[in-house]
């Protein structure tokens, strides 16, 4: 029987995936990420909680292990819809006049003293020129990127998303947990060798700061211990990223939900301070962002939770794909590198296409 409602993830660095299901009854809708209290399943939340894209929760009944394998990306030949290629034509010229005046804006609320970094977002259309089952995108996207941690999302009233992630926002085991601070992008040198510490600008390094000094400041008082070690260079496909990680313990007062409450969305994919920054994006981002840079992964607060940024992901709709993407933007930062940047992101899900 066919299902509106599954999901597929593999964890970095795994050979083998999990795939949920939920045959009976439909996944939880829920207003807000606090709400998760004691709860647990596999959630799906947004950017920004709403009645068009609240936070779900699928609650499976059924749960197979299966291998990633091998084989590459098997696909039928699609004819190219006239209509639809004019309209992405259209859309993609004024793509980059809009970023323009994004990032001019971000540039006056620096001046203003509103915010002191702000992410814009991109959205691009690509062509269904060859079109494979949403499973079989998955798992090329599992061998292009062992690293990463990879997922299919599918449910009825949320769409079908794919992504290939590196960054965690809650992982443990009900008892320690893990977070990370990361910010600050690099494209991959061709000699690089993983463990090997490049140089940084310090764009990058003061836009990781301010993640990792929100993360610090926002657990600080929900945590029994918390401790971090040094920023240092980690890859994401083909790029690299700066990343501080943190490792800590909650008060016993303190329920998982709220401190992702707290935590989403970080200035990672928001901005400083994380308040006015929201609403900077929620009122001049031309295209909502739904479920880019939310989070999702299995949740239990009394077991195992895996839970990562929707990040590097793309809509698959029905006629087309809608990548996303998005990069900081902080007083130093000139518009044509991080227009780069984004490109260099929004090839990470090209390139599953390809």
């Amino acid at each position: 029987m066919t299902t509106n409602n599954y999901v597929c993830y593999r964890l970095p660095e795994q050979k083998e995936y999990v795939r949920l299901e939920q045959r009976e009854g439909e996944p939880v809708a829920m207003k807000s990420v606090k709400d998760l209290n004691g709860r647990k399943g596999f959630v799906f939340a947004p950017f920004q909680p709403s009645e068009e894209t609240p936070v779900w929760l699928l609650q499976p009944d059924s749960i197979e292990q299966k291998a990633v394998g091998e084989g590459d990306f098997k696909h039928s030949e699609k004819h190219s819809d006239t209509e639809m290629k004019s309209k992405i034509a259209e859309y993609d010229q004024l793509e980059r006049k809009n970023y323009r005046l994004r990032f001019d804006l971000c540039k006056t609320m620096f001046k203003l003293g509103k915010v002191s970094k702000l992410v814009i977002a991109r959205h691009v259309h690509e062509m269904q020129y060859a079109v494979g089952a949403p499973e079989e995108l998955f798992l090329h996207a599992c061998r292009l990127y062992p690293h990463q941690y990879i997922a299919l999302v599918n449910m009825e009233h949320a769409g079908t998303w794919l992504m290939a992630t590196p960054e965690v926002l809650i992982e443990g085991d009900g008892l320690n947990y893990h977070t990370m601070a990361l910010a600050g992008t690099q494209k991959m040198p061709v000699d690089y060798r993983p463990g090997q510490e490049l140089k940084w600008s310090e764009k990058n390094r003061k836009e990781q700061r301010y993640v990792a000094n929100y993360i610090s400041d926002t657990l600080r008082p929900m945590t029994k211990t918390l401790d971090h070690g040094h920023p240092h260079t980690t890859m994401a496909a083909q790029l690299l990223h700066l990343r501080t990680d943190f490792d800590f313990t909650l008060n016993d007062d303190v329920q998982l939900g709220d401190v992702l409450n707290a935590l989403h969305p970080t200035p990672a994919v928001c901005g400083i301070p994380k308040d006015a920054a929201q609403k900077l994006i929620l009122e001049y981002e031309k295209d909502e962002r739904k479920y880019y840079s939310g989070f999702c992964g299995p949740y239990d607060p009394e077991g195992e939770t895996r839970l990562y940024v929707t990040l590097r992901c793309m809509e698959i709709a029905d006629d087309h794909y809608i990548l996303h993407a998005g990069g900081g933007i902080v007083p130093e930062s000139k518009e044509k590198e991080e227009w780069k940047e984004t490109e260099m992101k929004l090839n990470t899900m090209r390139d599953v296409l390809r």
